[in-house]
């Protein structure tokens, strides 16, 4: 009873022992059992444990009433001895532990990256848990995959993809597939427009599986601490902050265990470990350890320059041996985030204005692979920090898989790159002893007066190609016009007649305000698409009438939320166009 209700250090430790035994002899008796009838018959082991942290970061924080201790859960990296692939999950569209997380598993294992099990609640947007999100938009879905692959995921599944009829009522809406953590991805309109955009995101993976992770951060995962813990350790809140603070600033980092510091070796102020070389160490409100050794490690590595941080306690003990201590002062909380930006050097690339969405693949020393995210919906810029050697920038594009003509950057020069708003950016970085030369940017003349032509009347509707068109206001969404409940194929229709072009200038369609996946034709040929929630589009040169056909795609929350047992209405959704286009010099 005193490890289970004990408040003194004994009663600690023998707490740790007690879920330490207890999960060693429930690994061993299930993914034990699975591994060897896996090897058994030649096949891989895969999957994910309970994980509490699912949908944010802090350790303990996804998932509420759960102690993960008496679950297949909390010493992930021991379970994950027992696979073939690391595999976790993530909830929601928020950025979150769970892909850096499955990748430091990976890699304390010898094996590289991980699978992410995307699921969707309705906790973010304030619905019940398993309402889910049928108004997921395929922008949101395309981000969210993108800052997975960037913190270590090979791939993403979605749960769930459902069957053709698995819509249809159920009487006991607790087994209605409606509710089982929507959207069903297969079933929202938009999903005709996603094979372009998963095309896009296999190749941004494939462009990072080659090389290694820059990261020389390593972030100890405190096992003890949630081992002895009476309530809800502040190790785990800790935790989420360091990890959130070091992704937000575009520190590259790596989880370990307990395990790897004991099993690898100290040189020259380094840590060699599995997973990586590591000069830094993070220590969140780490006040236990499980071997006195792992003490004597990090005073080694500290003694020859290892740069060791740490928030809350300012010492910490081994279970076995509370009288050694190992200590340092301690950053508050509220100073993580500021205290990264100052201790740690700029990094190669920065996004001005946003949080850093940033990943950096070393192939050799002299030649690395850049992702960059423009994850906000303004225009930013990104800087390529000058370096003294000169180099070779190859922007690669992941829509297409193409590569662009080499640019090369003199030595000592920054290189700016302006971003769109949710743009992704993916490009081969090497020093060159080639002769440095400049490209004269191409300026396209503008006109002597502005021009620009709003679209703001006689647009006509359809709810598909069959259907009987109506008139429509552009300035708000189809759904504050009688179609409320429509989920499907919108066609915005405007015929030009009598369109003269403005002194042959090259003009373009300006959408500055779209709610779903868009595709536009003029004269029934497309020029252009988007998942954004704005688009422009280069006009074709016609000396000839025009007609305007904008399809956009909305989601099935218009057509299922108002037919579940939720007070939402249709009304609450936005469809369509919702703002009125206009035709601009480019």
């Amino acid at each position: 009873m005193d490890a289970v209700y004990g408040t003194d250090p004994q009663a600690a430790s023998q707490r740790a022992y007690l879920f330490e035994t207890y999960a060693r002899q429930m690994h061993h008796a299930f993914f034990g059992t699975l591994r060897r009838w896996c090897d058994a018959h030649d096949i891989g082991l895969t999957g994910h444990e309970l994980l509490p942290h699912v949908g944010g970061w802090n350790l303990l924080g996804g998932l509420g009433g759960i102690d993960a201790r008496v679950a297949p859960g909390g010493d992930y990296f021991g379970i994950d001895t027992f696979k073939t692939q690391s595999v976790t999950d993530a909830a929601d569209y928020n950025p979150q532990l769970s892909a850096i997380l499955g990748d430091s598993l990976a890699r304390a294992h010898g094996r590289t990256r991980c699978t992410v099990e995307q699921y969707s609640t309705g906790r973010e947007v304030g619905r019940p848990s398993l309402h889910g999100q049928w108004d997921l938009s395929l922008s949101r879905l395309r981000a969210q995959i993108i800052r997975h692959i960037f913190q270590g995921a090979r791939r993403v599944l979605l749960h769930a993809l459902f069957l053709p009829d698995a819509l249809h009522p159920n009487p006991d809406h607790q087994s209605d597939p409606r509710f089982d953590f929507a959207p069903g991805f297969n079933l929202q309109p938009w999903w005709d427009d996603a094979p372009d955009v998963l095309e896009e995101l296999a190749r941004l993976s494939a462009f990072l599986e080659g090389g290694v992770p820059v990261r020389s951060v390593a972030l100890f995962y405190p096992l003890e601490d949630l081992r002895e813990g009476r309530s809800p350790p502040d190790c785990a809140d800790h935790f989420g902050l360091w990890a959130e603070a070091l992704m937000n600033a575009g520190i590259g980092y790596t989880v370990i265990d307990e395990k790897q510091i004991n099993e690898k070796t100290v040189f020259n102020g380094w840590l060699h470990l599995t997973s990586g070389q590591f000069d830094t160490l993070i220590l969140p409100d780490v006040t236990v350890v499980h071997d006195p050794k792992t003490l004597s490690i990090l005073e080694e590595f500290s003694r020859t320059g290892g740069r060791i941080l740490r928030s809350g306690s300012t010492s910490t003990v081994s279970r076995n041996d509370r009288t050694r201590r190992f200590e340092g002062p301690a950053i508050l909380t509220s100073d993580i985030a500021f205290f990264i930006k100052d201790a740690f050097p700029s990094p190669l690339m920065s996004i001005e204005g946003q949080s850093q969405r940033i990943a950096v693949q070393k192939l050799t020393p002299s030649l690395l692979r850049v992702t960059v995210f423009n994850d906000s919906d303004q225009e930013r810029s990104a800087r390529l920090t000058a370096t003294p050697q000169e180099r070779t920038l190859l922007e690669w594009q992941c829509e297409t898989g193409e590569a662009m003509s080499p640019v090369f950057i003199s030595a000592n020069t920054t290189y700016v790159f302006p971003l769109k708003p949710k743009q992704l950016l993916a490009f081969e970085l090497s020093v060159t002893v080639s002769e440095t030369r400049s490209f004269p940017m191409n300026k396209a003349p503008c006109p002597s007066t502005p021009y620009k032509t709003i679209l703001e009347t006689d647009w006509l509707f359809q709810t598909g190609p069959d259907s009987s068109p109506v008139p429509i206001s552009v300035e708000c969404g189809w759904e504050q016009q009688g179609f409320g409940h429509f989920s499907g194929t919108g066609i915005y229709t405007l015929h030009l007649p009598h369109f003269n072009r403005f002194n042959k200038h090259s003009l373009s369609l300006i959408v500055p305000k779209i709610s779903g996946t868009m595709r536009c034709f003029v004269n029934e040929i497309q020029i252009g698409k988007s998942i954004e929630d704005n688009a422009s589009f280069l006009l074709p040169c016609l000396d000839q009438p025009f007609k305007i056909s904008i399809h956009i795609r909305n989601t099935m929350a218009n057509t299922l939320y108002p037919a579940m047992d939720t007070p939402l209405k249709p009304t609450e959704f936005p469809c369509g166009l919702l703002s009125a286009p206009y035709i601009s010099a480019s």
